[in-house]
């Protein structure tokens, strides 16, 4: 399946690429929105290794720094929508359905278009129903599930979302 060059990021950093393994991370702040932009790069390619490397959890904490800098400037754009469904991957990686469904919407809610958002949420919301004993909660999760990937479907660059 093709992905149009969307997964191209993932291929970037080497599998052998140094990454940190310290618990406490420095802060990272920037004084204007270029500088966070450089900045929040250089957090995803850290986080783009970590994911590679089958690190999630380290995965999650890098883009979500990245995430916190380019927000605290207002960019709430389609970079910031692809970052949240990178974080969302790790998260479902990790068997954390609640907060992989959480950034699935916040990558929708930043760029309706980015169909990943939908795609993580809906696969989010389908893990959080199986094995459970059926409920009204888990009947609505299941139709949110289908509302998301009917929407993944609807989006420009959906003709790859299957």
């Amino acid at each position: 399946i093709s992905y149009e060059g969307d997964d191209d990021l993932y291929l970037d950093p080497p599998l052998d690429a140094k990454v940190e393994d310290d618990n406490e991370l420095p802060p990272v702040t920037a004084d204007t929105p270029e500088e966070a932009r450089a900045k929040a790069g250089e957090e995803k390619k850290q986080g783009d290794a970590h994911f590679l490397g089958k690190r999630h959890e380290q995965a999650c904490e890098r883009w979500g720094r990245a995430i916190d800098l380019l927000t605290a400037h207002d960019i709430t754009d389609v970079s910031v929508a692809k970052l949240y469904s990178n974080r969302a991957a790790a998260h479902l990686a990790l068997k954390k359905h609640v907060l992989a469904a959480r950034d699935g919407a916040l990558a929708v809610e930043c760029d309706d278009k980015w169909w990943k958002g939908h795609w993580y949420r809906g696969q989010a919301l389908q893990k959080m129903v199986r094995n459970k004993p059926p409920s009204l909660a888990m009947g609505e999760r299941l139709e949110q599930a289908i509302a998301s990937l009917k929407a993944c479907r609807a989006a420009p660059s959906a003709a790859t979302c299957t």
